[in-house]
């Protein structure tokens, strides 16, 4: 895997514990190679951040074996 696409909806979170680079959907080009579902409804961009950063991991490690990757506030989803 070469990164991570994330939609433009996404705000940037400059922090966030990547091992591998981001590219944002408003640069042209980029190819979707796997897909990581936010599903956690509406939350205030500093709580969004906070719960990003503590599951990042968990995400990350889930893509590497899954081509679609659902993040649910409590629980993660994946199919390969």
């Amino acid at each position: 895997m070469t990164g991570f696409f994330f939609d433009e909806n996404l705000p940037a979170v400059s922090d966030l514990p990547v091992k591998l680079p981001i590219v944002h959907a408003s640069r042209l080009g980029a190819r979707m190679t796997k897909v990581v579902h936010l599903r956690v409804g509406n939350m205030r961009r500093r709580e969004f951040e906070t719960w990003l950063k503590r599951c990042w991991p968990r995400i990350e490690a889930a893509v590497k074996e899954h081509k679609l990757v659902n993040v649910f506030p409590t629980s993660i989803q994946s199919v390969r």
